[in-house]
């Protein structure tokens, strides 16, 4: 008689390096290859990626953009299965990473309090919509939102690069 091992679920952490927000050990402001090959390895399988051209607000000059997709299997974020990891990089440099997973109410408040907890001294803005809660943290240049939607049972995690937030105000919406 055979049994099929269910793989353990590997975990990720939010973390914060010089004052930039992080996934694990891929940090804002990293170089793609280097933040690409990183998260590759952390999920062990390739993304899908595409490329734009997207220029900045008040420029003329076009710059790459990068977005990468992984959906990795049996990865967990505070004790959640990640169910999708989106990464951008302009100019071949991260400015932005969102993480989605699975989570109802209950795990949202306790994602909050850890995330309270780790970073007691960065700042925090509580936002409220009907459909969603979310909270903000800031340091340095990098922000870091966790919202929650009730309807899909999802927590969103948003890291970005504040400094684009008047050049690509697209990538804040």
């Amino acid at each position: 008689m055979s049994t099929t091992q269910v793989p353990e679920p590997a975990e990720v952490k939010l973390t914060i390096q010089d004052q930039r927000f992080g996934l694990a050990e891929v940090y804002l402001g990293d170089d793609q290859l280097t933040a690409a090959e990183k998260v590759a390895q952390q999920y062990n399988l390739e993304p899908r990626c595409e490329t734009r051209s997207v220029s900045l607000a008040n420029t003329r000059k076009a710059f790459s953009m990068v977005i990468c997709e992984y959906n990795p299997q049996a990865v967990q974020l505070n004790d959640a299965p990640i169910i999708r990891v989106v990464t951008y990089f302009l100019d071949e440099t991260l400015i932005r990473f969102d993480v989605d997973a699975e989570g109802d109410t209950a795990s949202f408040a306790n994602v909050q309090s850890v995330l309270e907890a780790q970073w007691s001294d960065a700042k925090q803005r509580q936002l409220n919509a009907s459909d969603r809660t979310e909270s903000v943290w800031l340091s340095g240049t990098d922000e870091l939102s966790v919202s929650h939607n009730d309807t899909a049972s999802v927590t969103e995690y948003r890291v970005r690069d504040t400094r684009l937030a008047d050049k690509l105000p697209w990538l804040f919406e």
